[in-house]
């Protein structure tokens, strides 16, 4: 059996890592708001993109060797948080 490749979603602002968009939705609504959000599937690509854009916890570009370690974990997680937080 063949292991299922996480999809990447936009939810509310956030960039999210899931196995669906329920599973992306609740992640979202238990680590950022409670709220019904709109969920948007996005493609890998795009989603490397966005995150290799963030900074780390003290407002500092991350490396690119750290970006791609952490984008490729095979975890479900948030891996952007809404500007406005």
């Amino acid at each position: 059996m063949t292991k299922q490749e996480k999809k990447y979603y936009e939810v509310g602002g956030a960039l999210i890592k899931a196995d669906s968009p329920q599973e992306a939705l609740k992640i979202f609504q238990g680590q950022i708001d409670y709220e019904e959000h709109d969920v948007k599937e996005v493609i890998r690509d795009y989603a490397l993109c966005a995150f290799s854009k963030g900074l780390d916890e003290n407002g500092n570009p991350v490396s690119v060797r750290k970006t791609l370690a952490s984008f490729y974990l095979e975890e479900s997680q948030v891996m952007l948080y809404p500007s406005g937080l």
